[in-house]
């Protein structure tokens, strides 16, 4: 079987008549012009995205800093808490030891 002659990409001019090339041209540009409006609504969305982005990551970084300062708060709260309850049992067992008889230098003796 014989090669066929010429290019197999050779544009090839469809039977009938000449090819408007006007059209075609209007046609690519009017699809350039679509493409580039889709692309600027998405760059603007994308903008409009970054902003929210960085409002939200500027709140959260404001509710870790207030989570931070309660959780010191309640620490310290905890403690002294603690203190005033351990200070509660050492003055009710000397109350107790008071109470039995023993004098204070006895029991300063037993505390060393």
């Amino acid at each position: 079987m014989p090669r066929p002659k010429g290019s197999k990409n050779k544009v090839r001019i469809p039977k009938g008549g000449a090819v408007d090339l006007a059209s075609m041209i209007a046609e690519k540009n009017a699809e350039k012009d679509q493409l580039n409006e889709e692309i600027a609504s998405i760059q603007a969305n994308i903008n409009d995205l970054k902003a929210q982005l960085k409002e939200k990551r500027a709140a959260l970084k404001a509710a870790d800093k207030a989570v931070a300062k309660l959780e010191a708060q309640k620490t310290a709260a905890e403690a002294k808490a603690a203190q005033q309850a351990r200070q509660a049992e050492i003055d009710s067992a000397l109350q107790k030891l008071i109470s039995d008889g023993m004098s204070v230098d006895e029991i300063l003796d037993k505390l060393k």
